[in-house]
């Protein structure tokens, strides 16, 4: 009896003290559980503001920016609004940028506007880069003054998208800079001038005329074109000779030199009548009008001075000949028509003023 009470009682302590270590490791594994979440969570949340802090720190993406480049010399105000209103109206023409960036960082292309001083001229230059860099293709126009960038903008832009040349951009109320300057000319002049002529015609042997001549032209270090009036006659005996003329043309000089030779020619128009003895006491009377050339050279004096000198021999080259109606005498008369080739030779000295 005393046994079964001792085993009992073993049993039961057994079992107490199996459930009291059974409670006490629970105990330490909630605890254990317990310290290990907070650390957990502490961790999760340090990932979560990294992440957080290098998105922050990411560049954002941009496709295509505008930069304002090289202004030396331009205020760097000026530059900076000069550079907004480029970049404006490219958005006007449908490119998607916004103001005037400090960095091309992240974008894979950009439009770059560039300014320059020369004296109290400006030249803008719009550059597309693509990549960052690499110009791909611009547009370039010269300014008066910084001013005129208002006028420029809307054409730089709308030159550059549509791939047009400046000119093409060009209206009665937008040209600027170089456009509107007066351009240098070749310097040339116009003068009058006054002369004499001898005067030979030697198909018909006559080589004792004289005339006089006036003509206006403009002249240049090179050539000159111009306006003459001619008229002349001579009296040989029994011959006699008259014409007159008008003609229009050109002479090309060898130097520029005070004295230089040339040579010149031209169209016309030009009348003659030449009466001769035939030598028997008939007078045979030549007349023609009509167009005619010539071919002239000479030699021009004094081309440093506003009053000049030339000396020209000329030959007349008349597209007619000269005709000559008559009947002979009796009951039955018959008319004949007699002509001659007829070219004046001149020697002209005129004054020019």
């Amino acid at each position: 009896m005393f046994r079964s009470a001792a085993l009992i009682s073993f049993v039961l302590s057994l079992i107490f003290v199996s459930t009291l270590f059974a409670q006490e490791q629970e105990t330490g594994v909630e605890e254990g559980t317990g310290s290990e979440q907070p650390a957990r969570a502490e961790s999760e949340s340090n990932v979560e503001v990294a992440e957080e802090k290098r998105v922050e720190e990411a560049p954002e993406k941009k496709e295509t920016v505008c930069l304002l480049g090289l202004h030396t010399g331009i205020d760097e105000s000026d530059a900076q609004t000069a550079a907004d209103l480029v970049c404006k109206e490219l958005r006007k023409n449908g490119v998607s940028v916004l103001g005037v960036e400090r960095s091309a960082e992240g974008a894979s292309a950009a439009y770059r506007i560039e300014l320059r001083k020369l004296g109290d001229n400006v030249l803008i230059d719009l550059i597309y880069e693509s990549p960052i860099g690499s110009p791909h293709d611009s547009r370039s126009t010269q300014l008066k003054s910084i001013e005129e960038v208002i006028v420029a903008a809307p054409r730089l832009a709308k030159a550059l998208i549509r791939k047009e040349p400046m000119e093409t951009t060009a209206e009665i109320s937008t040209l600027v800079g170089d456009e509107t300057r007066p351009y240098e000319k070749i310097y040339g002049e116009f003068f009058w001038g006054l002369g004499i002529l001898g005067v030979a015609m030697p198909t018909v042997e006559i080589y004792a005329g004289f005339g006089f001549q006036l003509k206006v032209f403009y002249e240049s270090s090179e050539y000159s074109i111009g306006v003459d009036i001619k008229g002349g006659g001579a009296d040989q005996g029994e011959d006699d000779a008259k014409f007159f003329g008008m003609s229009v043309g050109a002479r090309y000089f060898f130097s520029t030199a005070n004295i230089s030779p040339f040579i010149g020619g031209g169209l016309g128009f030009l009348l003659m009548e030449v009466t001769r003895d035939d030598g028997y006491d008939y007078y045979i009377d030549y007349e023609g009008t009509g167009l005619t050339s010539y071919l002239e050279a000479g030699v021009e004096f004094l081309r440093f001075h506003s009053s000049r000198l030339d000396l020209a021999v000329r030959f007349e080259a008349p597209f007619f000949s000269l005709e000559d109606e008559y009947y002979y005498s009796g009951p039955n008369s018959v008319g004949e028509t007699r002509s001659r080739y007829v070219f004046p030779i001149t020697l002209g000295l005129a004054y020019c003023w």
